[in-house]
């Protein structure tokens, strides 16, 4: 019955934190409806990363592909249902492994206490750290990888069940990088510090043994993965697409991270967010040696902790979802710390307040944003995709509803792919986010441009091929920064629209071309 109980709070805060799922019609991230649109393409033209294109590894169009199979490619409720699911799976397996490590350092956490506290702390943080983003997913696959990395630390029974069980763990966190390609940093980190240890030891053979181990499941994954694509003929776009073209957005955002953010800005941000966990941390080192004494399992998490913050930095452009790993494992690492804090009746009312406060305030600011910041900002828009905009796409999407019949495709030029899912009409190429024929720097607001090679060329072979009833022309709405991109700044774009399209004006504040004839 308790067990009942605690499952019914956890469930209880995880929708209070996300009900503000249940009131945006459009999604509460643009990558959402991204990935829906993106997932719906492949399923229509049936190619991905060759009719269907965007950087993302192929996982996450997996995961989408599945959701839209089963719900409807356009049935963002849906998704967020899931991803409600896959979020109180890792308040359940951070539990877990919260109790093995609590069981090396021979000391008790009350039940469900970590469950409880992930459920708390992943919805203290903005918007999109709340939305269907790979990085909740990728803690799936990566957190049960980390669930068989602790138990082997803690018991080595053979070489053999050691080898297995870490081939299993290196296969795991290998599909971790099929949904984010950096994602393999904390199990990265954790290997390596574990290896160190093991070397401090002399313990050659282990060594060796941890090394195949990994390199056999990253082999399988990649192996398979490679596989998979060549019998499809898509491989050299996978590598192009998920890596070559991914680099160059790394590359980017390490000059947007040096132009415009603060080094230390992660730091900050986890400190004003999740103050408790902070002072759980401090407050276990400080004790170190009378109630907290570190052993292999904690180290070995406070690596992955880490590898966390590493994904922040080496992803560069500092978006909230970015944030989601380090939750994760520091919660995990922390956990301990906050619930010694809560049991001192010197510092459990504050504690605890640590706890409510940001949850309360994250609570207000997510689900009532815009009314909050109308009130102090009376005169500034609040979001990219405020409730004014998401108004405009709401009408806009009605009106491409009786300007075409439900099997024809659409192209939308800007980032707002919010118009494909509430048009309920699939993208008529390629590039469902028009950043790559545009060259928009995602997460800069500037009119430098930067567009893939060759992104133009294939963007009119798509019209040609397809013939998309309708382009939406978002630059005259200035929605995402697209005022800085208008259509009239790509001659042979512009030049085949007024070939083939006949302008009908600016419809909800976006330019409407309609295909002639």
């Amino acid at each position: 019955m308790k067990n009942m109980k605690s499952i019914f709070f956890i469930l209880f805060i995880l929708v209070v934190g996300r009900l503000v799922y249940f009131l945006e019609p459009l999604g509460i991230s643009v990558d959402e409806s991204t990935y829906l649109a993106v997932a719906e393409a492949w399923n229509h033209y049936g190619k991905l990363y060759v009719d269907a294109i965007d950087r993302k590894p192929p996982l996450v169009y997996g995961l989408y592909y599945q959701m839209g199979s089963m719900n409807g490619f356009w049935n963002i409720n849906a998704v967020h249902f899931w991803y409600f699911c896959i979020t109180f799976i890792l308040c359940l397996l951070a539990e877990a492994i919260a109790r093995k490590i609590a069981k090396d350092q021979r000391f008790q956490i009350q039940p469900w206490f970590t469950a409880i506290l992930f459920a708390i702390i992943s919805s203290c943080f903005s918007r999109e750290f709340i939305s269907a983003n790979s990085e909740i997913a990728l803690l799936l696959p990566l957190g049960f990888s980390f669930w068989i990395l602790i138990a082997q630390i803690q018991k080595y029974k053979s070489k053999f069940k050691f080898f297995a069980w870490m081939t299993l763990a290196s296969t795991l966190a290998a599909l971790a990088t099929l949904l984010k390609q950096i994602a393999c940093l904390p199990f990265a980190f954790a290997i390596i510090f574990w290896a160190i240890v093991i070397l401090y030891k002399k313990d050659f053979r282990k060594v060796a043994i941890l090394s195949l181990s990994v390199a056999l499941g990253v082999a399988i994954v990649y192996g398979a993965t490679a596989y998979l694509f060549l019998q499809a003929g898509t491989f050299e776009d996978f590598v192009y697409w998920n890596l070559s073209d991914n680099f160059a957005y790394l590359k980017d955002s390490k000059l947007l991270l040096e132009s415009s953010r603060p080094l230390f800005s992660p730091i900050f941000a986890v400190i004003f967010c999740w103050p408790t966990l902070v002072a759980g941390l401090i407050y276990l080192l400080r004790n170190s040696q009378r109630k907290f004494t570190p052993q292999l399992s904690w180290l070995c998490m406070a690596a992955a902790t880490l590898g966390a913050f590493a994904i922040v930095y080496v992803a560069g452009r500092l978006y909230s979802h970015y944030f989601v790993p380090v939750a994760w494992f520091l919660t995990i690492l922390a956990a301990p710390g906050v619930y010694f804090l809560i049991q001192n009746p010197r510092f459990k009312k504050l504690t605890i307040a640590g706890l409510a406060i940001p949850f309360t305030v994250f609570f207000l600011i997510t689900t009532f944003r815009d009314e909050i910041f109308q009130i102090i900002y009376p005169n500034r828009k609040v979001a990219s995709f405020d409730k004014n905009t998401q108004k405009q796409i709401s009408n806009i999407s009605q009106e491409i509803k009786q300007l075409s019949q439900p099997e024809d495709r659409i192209v939308v030029w800007g980032m707002a792919s919010q118009i494909y899912v509430a048009s309920e009409r699939g993208s008529g190429t390629r590039f469902i986010p028009a950043d790559y024929v545009s060259g928009r720097l995602a997460g800069f607001a500037s009119s430098v441009k930067n567009p893939s090679a060759k992104a133009m060329a294939l963007y009119l072979q798509d019209f040609a091929n397809k013939k998309p009833k309708l382009f939406i022309d978002t630059s005259s709405a200035s929605l995402n920064d697209y005022q800085y991109f208008p259509v009239k700044d790509y001659p042979e774009l512009y030049s085949y629209l007024k070939e083939h399209y006949d302008y009908l004006g600016i419809r909800e504040g976006f330019g409407v071309w309609k295909l002639k004839g």
